[in-house]
Formats: C-alpha cells, sequence, structure tokens
C-alpha cells in the first residue's frame, strides 16, 4: 500500500528504526549473559512491532473501510502475478540447491565464496533498491495517467542511471573478483578457490541480472504481468535445465552458464516487449546501451589489470582495499568520460 501511495519512506524509516533498536538490544542481551534463545526471542520481538506500526500508520492515514464489496478489477492479474514470482524464486534458487544435491559441499563454499562480493557490489538486495525503490509505482501512475512523454524521459534517466551502477560497479568485481578471492580464502587449501572463468561466469551473470532491472520494473510497474508469464517460465526451464546438463560436464561453472542464459534470455525478452508496446520505440536503444557497457567494462578492465603489471599490491586486506580504491576511481573515470 505505502510503496503505491509512494510513500516508500515510511517503511525505511521503519526499516532504520528496527535495525538500530535491534542492535542495541542484541547487545544488551549479550552483555547480560542472555542464552541464545532469549537473544533471538528480542529480535523477534522487535521485528513483530514494524508491520504493526505499519498496519496502524496505513489504517490511520487512508482510513480504510472494511465492509463493503470488494472489486477484484484492479487485481484481476493476480494469478499472472504469482506465477511470475514461483517461477523467480525457481530461477534464482536453482544454483544453490542443484550444487546441494549434486556435488561436493566444499565445492559449493567455492562457488559462494566467488559468489559473495560479486552479490555484495550488485546487490541484488540492497544496493539495488537505491535505484529501484519507489520507482514501480511512479511509473506505474505515469502509465496510468497516459502521462507519455513523462514516461519516456523519466525512464531513459532511470536505464541510464542503472547502466551505470552496472558498468562502474561491475568493472570493479570484473577486475577484484579473483584478488578477493585469494585474500578470503588464504592459507584454505582444501579447494581450488581461486578459479577465473567461474569468477567471470558469475559477474557477467549477476551483471546481466542488473542490466534487466529497468526492463523488470516497467513491466512490473503497468501490470503486464499476462503479456509476460510465458517468458517468466523459459526463464526459469533454461536456467534448470541447462544447469543440470553442464553441471554433469563442466561442473559448477556450468550452473553459472545456465543462470547467465536465462538472464540473457529474459533480458532480451523484457527489452523488446517494453520498447514494442510501452514506449514504442527502437530496440536499438537497448543494444547501444548494452555495447556501452560491455565497452566500458573491457576498457576499464585492460587499464586496471595493465596497472596491476606495475603496481604489486600485497594477497592481504589492506593491500586489497588499495586495489579496489585504485580500480574504482578508473572505473568513474572512463565510465563519465
Amino acid at each position: 500500500m505505502l510503496q503505491a501511495a509512494q510513500s516508500s519512506y515510511i517503511t525505511n524509516i521503519l526499516d532504520i528504526s528496527k535495525t538500530i533498536i535491534n542492535t542495541i538490544c542484541v547487545a544488551v542481551l549479550i552483555s547480560f549473559g542472555s542464552s541464545i534463545y532469549t537473544v533471538k526471542l528480542g529480535s523477534s520481538v522487535i521485528y513483530f512491532i514494524t508491520p504493526f506500526i505499519m498496519h496502524l500508520y496505513v489504517k490511520k492515514k487512508y482510513k480504510l473501510i472494511n465492509d463493503c464489496t470488494p472489486d477484484y478489477e484492479a487485481i484481476k492479474k493476480r494469478g499472472a502475478a504469482a506465477f511470475h514470482t514461483v517461477a523467480n524464486i525457481i530461477h534464482n534458487d536453482t544454483d544453490l540447491v542443484l550444487l546441494t544435491f549434486f556435488t561436493d559441499a566444499k565445492l559449493i563454499i567455492c562457488g559462494e565464496s566467488a559468489k559473495f562480493p560479486a552479490k555484495f557490489f550488485s546487490t541484488r538486495a540492497s544496493l539495488m533498491q537505491v535505484f529501484t525503490s519507489g520507482m514501480e509505482a511512479a511509473f506505474g501512475d505515469m502509465w496510468v495517467k497516459k502521462e507519455n512523454d513523462i514516461l519516456q524521459k523519466s525512464f531513459r534517466t532511470y536505464e541510464y542511471m542503472l547502466f551505470t551502477f552496472t558498468a562502474i560497479v561491475f568493472a570493479c568485481v570484473f577486475v577484484l573478483l579473483v584478488p578477493f578471492i585469494q585474500v578470503y580464502t588464504k592459507g584454505v587449501n582444501d579447494v581450488e578457490y581461486v578459479r577465473v572463468p567461474l569468477a567471470l561466469l558469475i559477474t557477467a551473470a549477476e551483471a546481466m541480472y542488473c542490466i534487466r532491472q529497468p526492463y523488470l520494473t516497467l513491466v512490473y510497474a503497468t501490470g503486464s504481468y499476462e503479456e509476460t508469464k510465458m517468458g517468466a517460465l523459459v526463464e526459469a526451464l533454461l536456467n534448470l535445465s541447462i544447469s543440470i546438463i553442464l553441471l554433469q560436464v563442466i561442473g559448477i561453472e556450468g550452473v553459472i552458464i545456465g543462470t547467465l542464459v536465462a538472464n540473457i534470455f529474459r533480458t532480451i525478452q523484457f527489452a523488446i516487449f517494453i520498447s514494442k508496446h510501452i514506449l514504442h520505440r527502437s530496440v536499438l536503444v537497448v543494444v547501444k546501451r548494452f555495447a556501452w557497457v560491455v565497452g566500458c567494462i573491457v576498457t576499464i578492465g585492460i587499464v586496471s589489470l595493465t596497472l596491476e603489471n606495475v603496481i604489486i599490491f600485497s594477497v592481504s586486506w589492506i593491500g586489497w582495499l588499495e586495489h579496489a580504491i585504485i580500480v574504482f576511481i578508473i572505473s568513474l573515470i572512463i565510465t563519465v568520460l
């Protein structure tokens, strides 16, 4: 309700407050020597208070009436929306499930250690929300009011911001991922953790996930669930089938290839759909933006890797941080130029 009313800041304020209060509560309970059960109970109570406050705020702010005949017209596509959600769950969880059933647990740790920095930088959660929070509701409002010119202009800006974000962040991931794993697994020799092909595949898969985000946001904002649900199904099936086949052939890299191929397919589907049915523009706009991102990442990679031959960074957290700062500055300069 708050997101639809473009009042997500209320949720954000509550989340920030919840995190601070929970941290204080846990610290106090631990300092008094409380058991793990008491500590978790304290956290649970605090997390329960947030939705309760939100409920009271929405009820008072919007004066919701319960005793009226419901009108289901506005949510008539709820079945298709649920279909998208289930397909997304399958797509997002395929990697870990398959690796759990078909590989050694140490290989899962290897994959997760490689994925950790990629997910941290790309942020399917926190960092992406900086750009995506509230945009779905804003675009939906423009679409319903038929403010097509404003929608076109706003989406171009939004699209440019996310592509710029992807270029800078994943150029950094491209260069820094292997050095990160070297530091993260230093002294652990049970499995070969430094696997460059795996790191590059994970970077590409996560980057493609970010690139599709503006198109996914617009599809959802306009309620185009029914029109795109088969794409969601194909994405999940592609990921599942390719991952199962290649896992037996080339191992953990095959699972990431399955994710990458599925992400590419879904990105193309969304880009074509919004270009043809919502924005009424040439799909070449998307092709040019994609080429620009790839060009930026490759250029930054070449410059940064050349620099590594001049400056030798120590295999430590301090050395990695120094490396990261330099690569970020290079990425920022090249992308802006």
